[in-house]
């Protein structure tokens, strides 16, 4: 990348409009009374990431080229803009009907989103209906080729199983690898396409030119993602590192408890998509001593379970203080 292209960049992380919506950035900034950030955190943050490309050295000629718009300290460890910035927060979310509306941003970032899990998926058909095929054993089928993220059987409305399913691996690459293999079951050739041309094939013959509106844009942002490394760390500690070092508000942690996984786990987020989480790590997905990949299936099912599980304990526990607490309590005597 050229010095020109680094500093577009910047430009663009400081634009107003991108301060007032991304939270990450400006609590970065605000934690600097004079509102420097160190190169490293800018040069990973999801936008500048492909451009620095881990290069802090061009970082710094293309903060130098500015014609004084950014400067870097003495110690050319961090960045700041010359300008004054407005770090107010974007306007609270419009509802309707107790729903929030989304914004054009985030109907944007999910489409994005939507985007790239269709890219890494793939539509299989030619499966028996009867029996279906079992989760494990289109695992086994599938596995070869790459990690298999979510299975998703396609059925018709009284539920029966229409002989398709849906595979989401994890990367593009592993999808089209796939494609080009043309597997079979049982001796079956099955039909393969990535499913984000099944999807725009459907369209074309069903919907024409019509457009749709997604309505839960806002609650659909969530994230499940295992980590490993984590030794003897609380859970609160885990919340606690990843809401401070990304601005990233974790739902859940759930602690793997076989021995040889001592230290490993999945964790649930909030507001964010998994690519976006990730995008604000290191190169090799480090945050300090934890090191995160997307969670699949299982590990999902497993914090799923173990959330609804905590959910009922403490559930019970209140229920049980409360009904101790409205029992009347008895009048003590007092000696005259």
């Amino acid at each position: 990348m050229s010095e020109q292209e680094v500093l577009q960049g910047l430009q663009t992380i400081y634009q107003p409009d991108n301060l007032k919506k991304n939270a990450f950035f400006r609590e970065l900034l605000e934690q600097d009374p004079e509102r420097w950030i160190s190169l490293k955190k800018i040069s990973v943050i999801k936008q500048m990431k492909p451009l620095v490309n881990g290069d802090l050295e061009l970082l710094i000629r293309a903060i130098e080229s500015s014609n004084d718009e950014f400067e870097v300290n003495e110690q050319k460890t961090k960045v700041r803009t010359v300008k004054a910035l407005d770090l107010s927060e974007e306007k609270p979310q419009e509802t309707k009907d107790g729903v929030p509306v989304p914004t054009a941003a985030q109907v944007e970032r999910f489409g994005d989103h939507l985007s790239a899990v269709n890219k890494k998926s793939i539509y299989a058909k030619g499966f028996p209906e009867n029996p279906e095929p079992s989760r494990k054993e289109l695992t086994g089928l599938f596995a070869p080729f790459g990690r298999v993220m979510h299975i998703k059987y396609r059925r018709d409305d009284a539920k029966k199983f229409k002989g398709s399913v849906f595979i989401e691996f994890e990367s593009e690459e592993v999808a089209q690898k796939v494609v080009t293999q043309n597997p079979s079951f049982k001796g079956k050739e099955l039909l393969v396409m990535l499913k984000c041309e099944y999807i725009e094939m459907k369209a074309k013959e069903k919907y024409a030119d019509q457009t749709f509106e997604h309505s839960d844009i806002v609650s659909s942002a969530t994230a499940y993602l295992e980590y490993e490394g984590a030794g003897d760390m609380r859970v609160e500690a885990i919340k606690d590192l990843i809401k401070e070092k990304l601005g990233v508000t974790v739902v859940h942690v759930y602690r793997k408890k076989e021995k040889e996984k001592r230290g490993n786990g999945v964790v649930q987020l909030n507001g964010i998509y998994v690519e976006d989480f990730l995008a604000k790590l290191s190169d090799d997905n480090k945050l300090e001593e934890l090191t995160f990949k997307a969670a699949d299936d299982e590990s999902r099912g497993e914090c799923m379970d173990d959330k609804s599980k905590l959910i009922k304990a403490l559930k019970s526990r209140r229920g049980g203080r409360s009904k101790h607490n409205h029992q009347p309590r008895k009048k003590q005597k007092t000696s005259e």
